[in-house]
């Protein structure tokens, strides 16, 4: 990257956090998509939550590019991110579990669209992402709806969700207490609940980041636990117009379907029969299903 911005101006400070609890099989990828950003004004912080496997031997093999790091108990990922906060002092902040990954020039994307007449503008923006398995192929990608509070809300509507890797904010929006730790699935959901209350959030239209689905993460293993967060964490907002809780129940479980079948089945299937067909076959019919039978997107 270029040592200044094309304005002449000093790239603002970004400040990255990685919660962490024995992800030695994936960690060091993703340290190595913040560090490889270039990015010329960087505070890195990883935050370990006492890892027994070899999560903390490679943090230490990345430390002299690391502004802080500790390994210690936590009470869980929303707490561990508290504490990352906590210690960030950079312009703007974003953070990346340690299982996810930044994709190439992300920072750089980043900061130019947030940045306006020396400044940074817009102060909270998001762009589409890539689902990735655990050896890090490509499986799925989101383009997420236009954010709004009732979106954010009814989020069974359309499968709707802001893809949290993507994220990059003004860091003066957030403090370590913001984060409610009791919710350990859905504390991003209910963070950017309280932020659209003044804040507007904007859409870069690229891809920034990848977020990885497998049998063992938190997502892919953990869905009824994240529906039912979502149903008890709802309550802090009340009930919406034309809602009660029986049609709560109803919907929230179109959602867990449709969740199931696109972050699981469908992925699983993809690669069934590519193996089957042939990449070069198997794309060829993906081409075709694209153009013939459009109302089978995941989009409807």
């Amino acid at each position: 990257m270029p040592s200044k911005m094309t304005d002449g101006s000093t790239w603002p400070r970004i400040s990255i956090v990685t919660p962490s609890f024995n992800q030695g099989e994936f960690i060091e990828e993703t340290i190595r998509s913040v560090l490889l950003q270039g990015y010329p004004n960087l505070e890195y912080i990883i935050i370990d939550g006492g890892s027994t496997d070899e999560t903390v031997s490679i943090i230490k093999k990345y430390e002299k590019w690391l502004a802080y790091w500790v390994s210690e108990p936590d009470r869980g990922q929303a707490h561990a991110l508290s504490k990352g906060i906590a210690k960030a002092e950079g312009d703007i902040f974003a953070w990346i579990n340690s299982d996810d990954l930044y994709c190439k020039g992300a920072f750089e994307k980043a900061v130019n669209f947030m940045w306006e007449r020396g400044g940074i503008a817009k102060s909270i923006i998001y762009s589409d992402l890539i689902i990735i398995d655990e050896l890090g192929k490509a499986t799925d990608s989101i383009s997420p709806l236009p954010v709004t509070r009732e979106n954010l809300i009814r989020f069974w509507k359309k499968n709707y969700r802001i893809p949290q890797p993507t994220v990059f904010m003004r860091r003066d929006l957030i403090h370590e207490d913001m984060l409610d730790l009791s919710l350990h699935f859905v504390f991003d959901w209910d963070l950017w609940i309280m932020l659209s209350e003044t804040n507007e959030f904007h859409y870069l239209n690229d891809t920034l980041a990848m977020f990885r689905v497998y049998d063992k993460s938190k997502t892919g293993s953990g869905w009824i636990k994240f529906i039912n967060e979502h149903r008890r964490a709802l309550r802090k907002y009340g009930e919406l117009p034309g809602q009660n809780y029986v049609t709560l129940w109803i919907n929230s479980h179109v959602f867990l379907i449709r969740y199931f079948y696109h972050n699981i089945f469908r992925a699983r299937l993809r690669a069934i029969v590519e193996r089957k067909l042939g990449p070069k076959s198997f794309n060829r019919i993906r081409e075709l299903k694209s153009s013939w039978l459009p109302f089978l997107s995941k989009d409807k």
